[in-house]
């Protein structure tokens, strides 16, 4: 009997399953045959372990390769498609079906190339995953980079007056419920704390940005994220959708709460244009 369903490799996380042009249950339609209540195996090549190995503790990783087998189910709940190797040890397929003596094994997707699809279709998707999973795992090292850098003192902190003017704004916040306000004064020093951390934080970004930039061969292994630039807008607003609001108060109370940290000219400029 075949195994329990595995857990997936680490590329299925960053599978792009726009690249389908079929349903699981479309694909395994095609091993069905007129007239007949069986079921044939779909064609197709994995990506399975050498000699039907296992990872264990002797031997954490495992060499895989490319092998002919034919799809027989799938599992809904994990996303994975049984599989038995089809091929002799010299690569040459199996046709009769008595002779499949191989493990069957439970794969994800993205390890699974139907000889129904377009191969070059496949090859983007499995790019794709690894160029997603690299990008996530190049993110992670820069952050992980900054929140274990050191707060110097010597940066620039919140003067008192920038953080009691955002406490300021945070408790005049109108629409705010005395339930919530009671909360916030409650937690006044542990918010203060946070903000006056973030803003280190940001300090050390810039710094780790301008040191490996500054020195690229020192830290050729780090690659500084690429965030997409933001195109500017053809107006100077921007489309909220709709909403519906019981009374004329509560939308001005929306739209004083929405912009409670802009400019007072600004706020009056908006509170003062038609309803």
């Amino acid at each position: 009997p075949p195994s329990k369903p595995s857990k997936p490799v680490f590329q299925t996380f960053f599978d792009n399953e726009d690249y389908e042009c079929r349903t699981p249950e479309e694909w395994l339609a095609l091993g069905d045959v007129e007239g007949s209540p069986d079921r044939r195996p779909v064609p197709a090549t994995a990506l399975l372990p050498k000699h039907h190995q296992t990872p264990d503790e002797n031997r954490p990783f495992v060499e895989y390769s490319w092998c002919l087998v034919g799809v027989l189910d799938f599992n809904e709940k994990k996303r994975q498609y049984l599989v038995q190797e089809v091929q002799d040890k010299d690569g040459n397929p199996i046709l009769n079906p008595q002779q499949w003596k191989s493990p069957k094994h439970w794969i994800p997707r993205i390890r699974l190339c139907f000889h129904g699809e377009d191969p070059r279709v496949f090859v983007e998707r499995v790019s794709f995953a690894q160029r997603f999973r690299e990008d996530v795992e190049n993110r992670i090292l820069c952050d992980l980079s900054v929140d274990h850098m050191p707060l110097w003192g010597g940066n620039p902190r919140l003067s008192p007056e920038t953080i009691e003017k955002i406490k300021k704004c945070a408790n005049s916040a109108p629409g705010l419920r005395l339930d919530m306000w009671v909360i916030i004064k409650k937690h006044e020093k542990d918010l203060e704390q946070e903000v006056e951390l973030e803003h280190a934080r940001c300090m050390n970004k810039i710094t780790f940005d301008f040191v490996v930039k500054s020195n690229p061969e020192l830290f050729s292994s780090i690659t500084l994220p690429q965030e997409d630039p933001k195109a500017a807008p053809d107006q100077g607003i921007m489309c909220c959708g709709l909403f519906v609001f019981e009374s004329r108060g509560e939308f001005i109370n929306s739209i004083q709460f929405n912009f409670c940290l802009c400019s007072p000219i600004l706020q009056h400029s908006c509170l003062n244009r038609p309803v």
